[in-house]
């Protein structure tokens, strides 16, 4: 039994834990390609759900699945998704990118789901799914291709440009890549997204994380009042002067972005940082930082 995947959201009681794995360099969270699935917790009232998250946006934003016990199959990179459940005789799917579930009883009555797992080149071809009766066990294999039954044309793309918090640059470059769209039953036989374009633009806040003692409110980095951290560095080089609203902001690992080198010792609490006198912070674009 489940909803769409804003429903049970939108009065705002509701939030969302994702299981991450990290870069250790300052936490910074890496992903790949514009589809991504990932295991969670989902906290609705005083209910917690361990389920599994899907984004079709390059992790901007998440959708969860009634997809508890075993991974979803997104089939040939569109917004076609299917997974089984334990215990059940059902196959589940969505043609819409997780927005509508539906299901339909695939094995017989006396026939339950035991275990489920994808395979094919890009593990997005067939499912392998093991069933028992109680007295003997059946091994089977579910194939999609039938599904897809053309290869993609031109008219089966769109371009897509990943968006962020503060617009669509990335580390000093916007990148236009070309996506299948979300309807086209074909069969694409590209693995991943293709950068069409590309163009440079002006790094953001999006590309640092915040340093130790702050903590981001509203895609900003702000001072913890409970930091112990009060005072002003009592002096810039001269030429320069202190940027209190910039002092939050770390250079995250392999970031292209030209800005300051930071001391990579988080020990050192009262580091800040000083801007280069006739420059300016315009629009949070960071331009000629010098540390002190």
């Amino acid at each position: 039994d489940f909803k769409s995947s804003t429903s049970e959201c939108e009065m705002k009681k509701c939030k969302f834990i994702l299981n991450l794995p990290c870069d250790p360099k300052y936490g910074s969270i890496k992903g790949n390609g514009r589809i991504n699935i990932k295991s969670g917790h989902l906290y609705y009232d005083d209910e917690i759900l361990s389920t599994t998250f899907i984004s079709f946006d390059g992790g901007k934003t998440w959708k969860y699945t009634p997809s508890i016990d075993f991974q979803p199959l997104i089939l040939n990179r569109g917004g076609n998704v299917i997974f089984f459940k334990k215990q059940s005789k059902n196959i589940y799917f969505s043609f819409d990118e997780g927005n509508s579930w539906k299901y339909f009883q695939l094995f017989p009555e006396n026939q339950l789901i035991l275990y489920s797992s994808s395979g094919g080149i890009n593990k997005d071809e067939f499912s392998n799914v093991v069933t028992s009766n109680g007295a003997n066990i059946f091994f089977n294999i579910i194939k999609f291709s039938n599904i897809f039954n053309r290869p993609c044309q031109t008219s089966d793309y769109i371009n897509w440009i990943p968006e962020r918090v503060h617009g669509t640059c990335f580390q000093g470059k916007e990148t236009v890549y070309v996506m299948k769209k979300t309807n086209s039953l074909c069969v694409d036989s590209f693995s991943s997204e293709r950068e069409a374009a590309h163009s440079p633009c002006h790094c953001t806040i999006d590309d640092f994380d915040c340093r130790f003692n702050y903590y981001t409110v509203d895609g900003l980095c702000v001072l913890d009042p409970d930091s112990g951290i009060t005072e002003e560095p009592q002096h810039c080089k001269p030429g320069s002067h202190y940027v209190s609203h910039i002092a939050g902001y770390i250079k995250l690992s392999d970031n292209d972005c030209d800005s300051h080198d930071i001391d990579g010792d988080l020990s050192n609490f009262h580091q800040e940082f000083c801007i280069a006198d006739g420059n300016l912070l315009k629009n949070n674009i960071f331009i000629e930082l010098e540390n002190f």
